[in-house]
């Protein structure tokens, strides 16, 4: 039968003319008022029931899926399970939106989209078994104003950021009494899962504050996206002192700019302050987030020390004035590998900002590395292209 039109395609067809809908109203508020059912004729058993359209638009109101009365906008009742969308990194949405979950098929990793990233939601490492990488670029500020103790040394990127020197310098609170904190800024709000620090020098610096680090009830770690509004993430549980003792403090990734060590009412002391999370790449720290570049784009060098990956969704040519961010001055003599994750071809563009062997442009096919060094001021490829 058809209504709307002569030809109609199956037993019941309905065809509506241009910008009009068609509409089931009913006058009762009852659950089953309107019932769209498939069976079987034979035994009344139901059967697939498929919708076909561009968008499905559901105008207000709750969806419940095995249930008549949703308590959520989307309610899924049942005992089993739930299937999200999944994929490789290369095939994360392109316009992704902040509140979108998926997982990475490639990974093996539920992960989200928040803040302009997609991050781990699987707990406090940057992907299943990895370790995250510490960020190479902070600036620290005290609760001292840069006055320490005596026998202290102020907190710079060269001596909290820095394992090698942890133990030989130290900075200490000068107040005893007083609420008193060290506090990184990470310039922008990234991923952050862990904190790093120890590596005490000189007793005099920090022996009046083994009561704050020995007890959980004085040292807590917090953060904030303004520098204002703390959230406490973490507290210290034990801490035993020793020139070289370093203790990492995990906690469940979030995203934060400021990232401090605070004691309440008690001095506070500390050799090194590292901030960890999936975007980090000093060394030590595992895998960071892949990077999806677009034409003329430019690489965000954010992996010091690391792994940089980066995928593409067509074949690419980095910018021609600038292939990655300009290194830190602070970051001279690192070096980081670069890795195109994708299937398509990325061209790194050999300028002033990357220096290339042989002055020509470099092409990383799908699963291609390259390592690249920093003189603070510009990267160098060091060594040719190695296919993983």
């Amino acid at each position: 039968m058809g209504i709307g039109t002569i030809s109609p395609l199956a037993p019941l067809h309905v065809r509506t003319g241009a910008n009009q809908n068609m509409r089931v109203l009913t006058g009762i508020a009852d659950p089953t008022a309107v019932l769209i059912q498939t069976a079987n004729d034979a035994n009344n058993s139901l059967t697939p029931f498929e919708i076909r359209a561009s968008t499905i638009n559901f105008g207000g109101g709750q969806v419940g899926i095995g249930t008549a009365t949703p308590q959520a906008l989307l309610d899924v009742y049942g005992t089993g399970a739930m299937v999200i969308p999944r994929g490789t990194t290369a095939e994360q949405p392109l316009s992704a939106v902040n509140g979108m979950i998926r997982y990475n098929s490639e990974e093996g990793k539920f992960e989200g989209y928040s803040d302009g990233v997609w991050i781990n939601l699987s707990g406090g490492s940057s992907s299943s078994g990895d370790t995250p990488g510490y960020y190479s670029s902070i600036t620290y500020t005290t609760s001292d104003a840069g006055v320490p103790r005596p026998s202290c040394t102020n907190p710079t990127e060269s001596t909290m950021n820095d394992e090698s020197v942890a133990g030989k310098t130290t900075w200490g609170s000068s107040g005893s009494d007083e609420d008193t904190w060290i506090r990184a800024d990470l310039g922008s709000a990234k991923p952050v899962s862990r904190i790093r620090v120890g590596g005490l020098g000189p007793e005099s610096c920090w022996d009046d504050a083994s009561e704050a680090w020995e007890s959980s009830a004085y040292i807590e770690v917090q953060v904030s996206t303004d520098g204002s509004s703390w959230t406490t993430v973490a507290d210290n549980t034990s801490f035993t002192y020793s020139d070289s003792m370093m203790k990492n403090i995990d906690f469940t990734e979030v995203s934060a700019r400021y990232v401090r060590l605070y004691a309440e009412n008690n001095p506070l002391a500390t050799g090194q302050f590292r901030i960890y999370g999936s975007q980090g790449g000093g060394s030590g720290g595992g895998l960071v987030a892949t990077q999806t570049i677009g034409a003329g784009g430019t690489i965000t060098a954010n992996a010091c020390g690391g792994i940089k990956r980066i995928t593409a969704t067509a074949a690419r040519t980095t910018s021609t004035s600038n292939t990655f961010t300009a290194p830190a001055g602070a970051n001279a003599g690192c070096c980081m590998d670069v890795i195109n994750v994708g299937s398509f071809n990325i061209t790194l563009d050999n300028n002033s900002n990357f220096y290339s062997a042989g002055a020509a442009n470099v092409v990383l096919g799908a699963r291609d590395t390259v390592r690249v060094c920093s003189d603070g001021t510009a990267w160098t490829q060091i060594g040719a292209t190695g296919n993983n």
